[in-house]
């Protein structure tokens, strides 16, 4: 038996080559199903999968880098029974566009009779450059909580602002960022009108 070898005429071999990306993060905020897989069907690379996102929950914990262009994806519920996988949560196409950011926020309810009924909002993330400060938003994911009343302080027991820092949040909006100084705080909600009993008191 005989072996050899030649060098090449010219030929380089070259690394993998990186596409024009977006990123992406997902927001698990449906909350009467079981934790949910977020998937790309459409190609392998460049399409991170965000699984078992539990309610409350970020993918991952933050953006991941997609393959900019049009995308399909799907969000089927978490379980390792294959009756419950096959079901479909969400089919959609996504159009990223490269070096943008985005939120898919998934909200509403998954069961039958439910309302409003679940389904994905894709906010594109107009990330702003606070300079030596902060910038805070809200973004209202609650389908069953109305309309909120949001105060931002230093602490759980600090007094309230004479008036809101963020007024009459309805589901599905999404507020402007608010700057502020670095440093602890905590976002309180509360009825609009009703500033005796929290809603929630959130430490982000």
């Amino acid at each position: 038996g005989v072996a050899a070898c030649s060098k090449d005429k010219g030929g380089h071999s070259t690394g993998a080559v990186t596409p024009p990306l977006a990123y992406v993060r997902y927001f698990n905020a449906v909350g009467d199903t079981l934790s949910l897989d977020f998937r790309a069907i459409d190609q392998i690379e460049f399409s991170q999968p965000f699984l078992a996102v539990p309610f409350r929950g970020i993918g991952l914990g933050s953006y991941q880098g997609y393959q900019a262009g049009s995308r399909k994806v799907r969000i089927f519920p978490n379980s390792t029974d294959i009756a419950t996988t096959s079901s479909i949560l969400v089919d959609t196409t996504l159009t990223l566009a490269a070096g943008a950011y985005y939120t898919v926020l998934h909200t509403g309810f998954a069961r039958a009779g439910q309302a409003p009924k679940q389904g994905l909002r894709v906010i594109e993330d107009a990330i702003p450059t606070p300079g030596a400060n902060i910038a805070v938003r809200i973004i209202h994911a609650g389908a069953s909580l109305g309309q909120v009343d949001l105060y931002i302080t230093a602490s759980a027991t600090d007094p309230l602002p004479a008036t809101p820092t963020f007024a009459n949040v309805s589901y599905g909006t999404v507020q402007t960022y608010s700057t502020r100084a670095p440093g602890a705080f905590v976002i309180r909600g509360y009825t609009p009108g009703n500033t005796t009993t929290a809603l929630f008191t959130n430490s982000p």
